[in-house]
């Protein structure tokens, strides 16, 4: 019963989101805005699993929130979520669920209405990469909404990063062809027409050995 009302008054904050936003745009909440960012590694090596922080500065009396998660699930993959801190205090993720493909959306909510200052973590995603080496794909934030313990909307600014499949010698490239055109292109001309001379009077000394 208690984490249906817990779930309920999640749901019932988040309602308010667009009246809330509506309100904003004529009367401004506050002068503080939070930042909500992508923290993610550059590259990461192909087939590897890897973490990924949602971090958050500048929050004052936070409760609770959500974002969208999107990116490339043909490169990475979403395997779990983990629970994020603000100073000492956890943030509890509540909910994750895929919406639509590449996209995830996450709930996050402080149990009851201690209000949150500070900056932290709201929430550490996992990610496996399933990509070819050298494929990169973008981590981007939507549609997020943090709340403060009077039901207001906090301000804040999100933004996204990228990280890219690593190849075998660590270089975030595609590895280069190694067949015979490759190679031939790399010989200088003149060592191909030396080459091709000797091979030719070679041939020419075979034939009149056989003729003697």
């Amino acid at each position: 019963m208690k984490r249906m009302m817990r779930k309920l008054s999640i749901l019932a904050l988040l309602g308010l989101a667009a009246s809330v936003s509506f309100v904003a745009r004529s009367h401004p909440l506050s002068a503080d805005t939070a930042g909500v960012t992508i923290s993610a590694p550059p590259d990461v090596a192909a087939g590897s699993s890897f973490t990924v922080d949602v971090d958050v500065t500048d929050l004052t009396g936070f409760d609770a929130g959500q974002f969208d998660v999107s990116f490339d699930e043909a490169v990475i993959q979403l395997d779990a979520t983990a629970d994020g801190t603000i100073g000492t205090t956890p943030i509890p993720v509540d909910v994750w669920n895929k919406i639509g493909p590449g996209t995830y959306r996450v709930v996050v909510n402080v149990p009851g209405v201690p209000g949150v200052d500070g900056h932290g973590c709201l929430a550490t995603l996992s990610f496996r990469a399933v990509g070819e080496p050298g494929a990169t794909s973008s981590i981007d934030l939507a549609n997020g909404f943090l709340g403060n313990n009077r039901a207001e909307e906090i301000p804040a600014t999100w933004a996204g990063d990228s990280t890219a499949l690593a190849t075998a010698d660590g270089e975030t490239h595609t590895k280069p062809s190694t067949n015979w055109r490759f190679f031939l292109l790399a010989v200088p001309l003149g060592a191909v027409v030396v080459l091709s001379a000797a091979w030719l009077g070679l041939r020419e000394i075979g034939a009149f050995k056989s003729r003697g």
